[in-house]
């Protein structure tokens, strides 16, 4: 038979393989991460039984849910050896440690010994990481980029952590940029998913020197931070990166595609434009409607942006180390020396 463990048992040791038996949809709208998909049900097939449960009570929807996955059976037991890795065992789990995940490692376990079935399953997972992340302060030197919309905060971020520093990329977790255009091209998360991202980042960088993050705001679209990440940003060592004005204006065209999604940019303009100028509003859409893409952003951040960026900066107290991002890497470098004499001088304090 199989056993009941705790995630806390399995969380740091490699030869568990977590398995989320739950429908793609759940799958995909919240997991553990490094969890694969096995699905007892497909997404239509859950919706059948949850009506069957409804209409006509729990027994008959377990005898429809038992003739559904029985023919199936030996096919899911084969995907799930094929998902393991020499010496790996399995840690099945459904929504709440339920008759799914209970039904998957029986199955399992008729033919192979030692399958593991997660106690309580996604929601005792969700509830653990929702307690642990406040108490998971960042008690190490943390480094907050600022700048400008265009400025390349994001690419410099990725720069600094192939040259050996510890990063936590909000937006990248968030897949939103943190404007009213911050969604175009992505796909956002929700904030299970980013809670999750969080915990894995947070527990990774324990043991790092340093860390360096963007000056972000409490909430990146609909996602919201966890105060220590907030707290730890407000008292950083600031710097300030700038980039002439073309330079920014040539990055963001290349990073937002406008020329690909054009219509979900007019929704941004139209959702801001009573923040805007009267007289910018008609220059801006024929810009846009011309596919002037160069003008339009230029007139954004003249406009919009650049007086927000530079009002939010300004309510940061102390000084900044300013770095001049048009070119990329001499500034990744100027950032890193920068933070190792930082690092130098708190050793010796």
């Amino acid at each position: 038979m199989f056993k009941d463990i705790q995630y806390t048992e399995i969380e740091d040791k490699k030869h568990h393989l977590l398995i989320d038996v739950r429908s793609p949809n759940e799958y995909h709208e919240a997991t553990i991460p490094g969890a694969i998909n096995i699905p007892l049900f497909d997404n239509e097939e859950r919706a059948l039984v949850g009506t069957v449960y409804k209409e006509k009570g729990s027994g008959i929807a377990r005898e429809l849910g038992l003739e559904i996955v029985s023919p199936k059976i030996p096919q899911l037991v084969k995907q799930v050896r094929q998902a393991l890795q020499p010496g790996q065992v399995p840690v099945f789990f459904c929504w709440r440690g339920g008759m799914r995940s209970k039904s998957m490692a029986t199955f399992y376990s008729l033919i192979y010994p030692e399958p593991y079935r997660l106690e309580g399953g996604y929601r005792a997972y969700r509830q653990y990481i929702v307690e642990e992340i406040p108490k998971m302060d960042l008690n190490i030197p943390t480094f907050v980029l600022h700048g400008m919309t265009g400025v390349g905060k994001t690419t410099l971020l990725y720069k600094l952590k192939e040259l050996g520093l510890s990063i936590i990329d909000l937006e990248g977790m968030a897949h939103h940029r943190g404007s009213a255009f911050g969604a175009i091209g992505l796909e956002p998360v929700n904030q299970k998913t980013f809670d999750s991202q969080v915990y894995e980042v947070l527990k990774e960088i324990r043991q790092a020197r340093a860390v360096v993050i963007e000056a972000e705001s409490k909430r990146i679209g609909k996602i919201i931070v966890p105060d220590n990440i907030m707290n730890a940003k407000e008292h950083g060592h600031h710097i300030l990166i700038t980039a002439s004005q073309p330079i920014r204006i040539q990055r963001i065209l290349e990073e937002y595609r406008l020329d690909q999604y054009k219509e979900p940019f007019i929704d941004g303009l139209k959702r801001i434009e009573r923040k805007l100028p009267t007289e910018v509003r008609p220059l801006l859409f024929a810009a846009v409607e011309k596919n002037e893409f160069y003008q339009a952003i230029q007139l954004l951040l003249e406009y919009y942006y650049d007086p927000r960026y530079q009002f939010a900066t300004d309510q940061y107290q102390g000084p900044f180390f300013e770095v001049n991002s048009d070119n990329l890497d001499h500034a990744a470098r100027e950032i890193v020396q920068y933070i190792e004499n930082k690092i130098v001088a708190f050793s010796l304090n």
